[in-house]
């Protein structure tokens, strides 16, 4: 079962590299092949041997550390159609995008630098509940403390999304037809000028319902704000489930 885990990890987070091999970015987030090319870079480091405890640190390109996060594997938001999981479509993605997604819970440190060396935040987490933190400005004072994560919402709130969804989805004669009732689950990435790409459905119910689920999703781009990592806007998978039901 640890070893099991252990290859999860690695399918994860560091894609198709070797564990501790350098993945480059560029100033957009987008996958690079030298560091001439890059504005940073990461490294996912393993703990300890067969164990479910990893850190993932991050470099300026010029070799100054940038972040430093510990992380528990968890595979409860993972999803799974006909053999396709959320794990494969990250990996896909993953070959060319820089994104931030949810599969291992921030347990332990979150250490964050500014590119002069100076100390940004300094974060102690359990389980993703934050524990202790403190954040300071480029010359070292402490300032209000903001969250490492904040994840991308509708600008106008859920209650409002939910309403453009439901009334941008419908029936068709042959849909109706077939008293076919359920849920589409929709994986998207919200990007940082808070458009929406790279859209997969993870559930499907059927080709019709998906492609009428999607199209309305995709209606949201640019209704967005954008995701955060540690106050800089950045690219982030979101999740929707679409629901059809016959009145």
């Amino acid at each position: 079962m640890k070893r099991l885990m252990y290859l999860f990890l690695l399918l994860v987070f560091t894609l198709v590299v070797k564990s501790q091999e350098k993945i480059f970015y560029n100033q957009n987030g987008d996958v690079v092949l030298t560091l001439q090319e890059a504005k940073y870079y990461k490294i996912k480091l393993q703990n300890v041997p067969d164990s479910d405890h990893f850190a993932i640190k991050t470099y300026f390109k010029t070799g100054q550390i940038k972040s430093e996060v510990d992380y528990l594997v968890s595979d409860n938001k993972l999803y799974t159609k006909n053999g396709f999981t959320y794990l494969d479509w990250f990996n896909t993605l993953g070959h060319h995008k820089d994104i931030n997604c949810f599969f291992g819970l921030v347990d332990g440190k979150v250490l964050t630098y500014y590119e002069s060396g100076q100390l940004k935040r300094s974060d102690l987490f359990l389980n993703n509940n934050l524990i202790k933190g403190k954040c300071f400005d480029q010359n070292g004072k402490e300032i209000i403390h903001f969250e490492y994560e904040v994840y991308p919402e509708f600008k106008d709130g859920l209650d409002s999304l939910l309403h453009f969804i439901n009334n941008h989805i419908y029936y068709t004669a042959s849909l109706a037809e077939s008293c076919i009732q359920g849920k589409v689950i929709i994986a998207f990435v919200v990007e940082k000028d808070g458009s929406l790409s790279s859209f997969n459905v993870l559930r499907s119910l059927d080709p019709e319902f998906d492609k009428i689920a999607v199209n309305a999703v995709k209606l949201t781009t640019k209704k967005w704000n954008p995701g955060l990592l540690d106050g800089v806007p950045s690219n982030f998978i979101t999740v929707i489930p679409v629901a059809f039901r016959l009145e």
